[in-house]
């Protein structure tokens, strides 16, 4: 039972906000700065997203090594509460594209509103299942 990990280090948790972070601002400066920083120029709008791509490799890198010091059964929880907001995700998002393409709602579809639904999804579920452990 030794191996087993009985916290998360806190340098885990460090990089993982950090890279968040980092990956937030990359977010907000590829999508405000054509019209705000660089009057449209389609070259340094690449190289934003370029950069926030990159940034965003590195907040999948250090979320797995976050996840990989939770002990099993927290790794469980989260691995519940992901195929969850994935599932909400697909299935909501798609039956609100199909709401829209069948001209049931006049409202256009927007990635945010399927981001926002997997957020709230996969926050309620961590909420619940670490309920559940104590």
């Amino acid at each position: 039972m030794n191996d087993i990990k009985k916290y998360t280090p806190p340098e885990k948790v460090k990089w993982l906000a950090v890279s968040t972070t980092i990956w937030l601002i990359t977010i907000a400066i590829a999508a405000f700065g054509p019209k705000l920083l660089w009057d449209n120029q389609t070259s340094i709008t690449l190289l934003a997203i370029a950069l926030n791509l990159l940034a965003g490799l590195f907040v999948i890198k250090s979320n797995l090594q976050y996840w990989n010091s939770l002990d099993e059964m927290i790794q469980r929880v989260h691995l519940n509460a992901m195929g969850i907001a994935l599932g909400l995700g697909i299935v909501g998002g798609l039956s609100f594209s199909l709401l829209e393409t069948s001209d049931i709602i006049q409202t256009e579809f927007d990635l945010s509103f399927m981001v926002i639904l997997m957020s709230l999804s996969y926050l309620i579920s961590i909420i619940v299942g670490m309920k559940r452990l104590r």
